[in-house]
């Protein structure tokens, strides 16, 4: 705020690439993956505060585990979809895909990412699975459907990009640690980099790497 940013939602990045709308100077998106319950406890009171937006990117099978259980410790338990519609509702926080439950290890797949010697077909089938059942969630819970994906790890695999588009997304993240370079071809909006801020690092540093 002292800095003179402004944020910004995927909402608005679609408008300015596609449909030529304007975006405010020094245009900033913050990002939250995974959908903790610290963004919630932590995150959204200082937007409301402050009038900022945020997006957040939670895992699905996490909201459904602590729907259903309750807990709400900001220490490691998860937003509920009671807690993702509030925020929704407020119209600061928009809510995006992380899949339905790829933000594992196992199998020797690394969150969205293809297997090493993975059919093409397999590969697209399981991820398109799982990813579309985020969406028919988000759908049903929230009333909206998500315009982006957020690799889990950032785990990236370009073949990946046709499933994403065929399924409707016009955007998606990784975790490419520099700022991301918004042009008005479509093609730009996909794997966007981000600047990482890492636990201990001061906002001072991160405003001192972005400039």
């Amino acid at each position: 705020k002292e800095n003179n940013y402004n944020t910004i939602l995927v909402q608005d990045l679609i408008a300015y690439v596609y449909y030529g709308k304007e975006l405010p100077e020094n245009p900033v998106m913050l990002t939250f993956d995974d959908g903790y319950y610290n963004n919630y406890f932590y995150a959204f009171p200082l937007a409301k505060e402050y009038n900022y937006k945020f997006v957040i990117a939670p895992i699905g099978k996490q909201i459904d585990v602590y729907s259903e259980n309750k807990d709400a410790n900001p220490n490691y338990a998860h937003i509920s979809w009671e807690g993702l519609k509030e925020m929704l509702d407020s119209g600061l926080v928009e809510i995006q895909n992380h899949s339905y439950n790829m933000h594992t290890v196992n199998k020797n797949r690394n969150g969205a990412k293809k297997n090493k010697g993975e059919s093409i077909d397999h590969y697209k089938n399981s991820i398109t699975e799982d990813i579309v059942k985020m969406q028919e969630k988000v759908k049903e819970n929230l009333g909206i459907t998500p315009t982006t994906f957020v690799y889990p790890f950032g785990a990236i695999s370009n073949c990946s990009l046709d499933n994403l588009k065929e399924i409707g997304f016009k955007c998606s993240f990784g975790c490419e640690n520099k700022m991301s370079k918004i042009s008005k071809c479509p093609d730009c909006l996909f794997n966007l980099p981000r600047i990482i801020r890492r636990h201990g690092f001061t906002m001072e540093e991160i405003f001192k790497k972005v400039k």
